[in-house]
């Protein structure tokens, strides 16, 4: 991660670590209902706390440690997580168990204080929620399962017609 543009900010396991503790407990960042969340002078002041923790407690490896370079590991380590979490989604539509897929990302536990972030909103229809609507909806639906019950009943009786001329003509 660049400090500027002839030095580069190595980020060590360790100091990943505590970053990532410190993100945890800055929800600013990441809670996007939170209405601190759109206040840019919010998560400035949270940014910065993150730098100043980390060169306090890493005064030597940190020292060239910019704001910059705090908001672009935030900004990996996000990316890095929803793509995993991603794969995940899509091998469990494949019918896959949860335990088929091992995230690679070794911090992937740690950084799952980001789902909270983004809730899945409930969706909200745009037709016009009536008595007759949800009335003619039930009625349509109960006679689907008529009519899937009685294709059932129909197969089931070729079916065993079928065996029984079967059974007749050997």
């Amino acid at each position: 991660m660049a400090t500027s543009k002839n030095t580069v900010f190595t980020w060590s396991r360790d100091i990943t670590t505590d970053l990532i503790t410190l993100y945890e407990g800055q929800p600013v960042l990441y809670v996007t209902r939170l209405k601190e969340y759109k206040n840019k002078n919010k998560r400035a002041e949270a940014v910065s706390y993150m730098q100043e923790q980390l060169q306090e407690k890493y005064p030597m490896m940190c020292a060239t440690l910019s704001n910059g370079d705090v908001l672009k590991k935030i900004h990996t380590l996000r990316t890095q997580y929803l793509k995993e979490v991603g794969v995940c989604k899509k091998f469990l539509v494949s019918g896959a168990s949860a335990e088929a897929y091992k995230p690679k990302l070794w911090c992937f536990d740690m950084l799952n204080f980001l789902s909270e972030g983004d809730p899945v909103r409930d969706s909200q229809s745009n037709l016009e929620l009536t008595v007759s609507n949800v009335t003619n909806l039930m009625i349509a639906t109960e006679l689907k399962k008529i009519e899937d019950r009685k294709t059932v009943q129909q197969l089931k009786r070729k079916f065993f017609n079928a065996i029984m001329d079967a059974q007749l003509h050997e």
